[in-house]
């Protein structure tokens, strides 16, 4: 996660007209990671839970107004109270999210070999990420998804 806040994401959410939000989730860890203890206290190994909105507050792009979804940090992020990621860490982070494919086979293919165990995606997993990405795209216009790629 970038610590840094770039001024290219807040033009990014000006020119847009978007306001993001973040709240703090529920705790859990993602369906896909574990725990790990720190200092004995169990922490999600993809940071902490945080709930993202993102809302229009104009018409420029399509018609749906409001996109909430699941955040999670990462192991890296800083463990001191009240820290939560900023615009700049959700949007470099879900800037991938927009480019990838629909189809949860292209998915699976795609990731084939990234995962550090060696083993393929499940099916589960692929059929989740195509899913978001239908959700970006539906959001996003095709103008504001390659703007947010500039970000990522």
């Amino acid at each position: 996660m970038n610590r840094g806040y770039d001024t290219g994401v807040q033009t990014f959410l000006d020119k847009f007209g978007l306001t993001l939000k973040v709240s703090a989730g529920n705790g859990q860890c993602p369906r896909w990671g574990h725990e790990r203890t720190t200092g004995g206290v169990k922490k999600c190994w993809h940071g902490d839970h945080y709930r993202i909105t993102i809302r229009r507050t104009k018409a420029t792009g399509p018609s749906q107004r409001t996109l909430s979804f699941d955040f999670w940090g990462d192991h890296f992020s800083p463990t001191e109270t009240g820290y939560a990621p900023n615009a700049d860490d959700v949007l470099t982070t879900i800037s991938w999210d927009a480019q990838a494919s629909t189809d949860p086979d292209e998915v699976a293919e795609q990731f084939d070999g990234l995962f550090s165990s060696g083993d393929p995606m499940k099916p589960s997993d692929a059929i989740a990420v195509a899913r978001f990405a239908r959700r970006l795209k539906s959001f996003f216009s095709a103008e504001e998804i390659d703007a947010l790629n500039d970000i990522g």
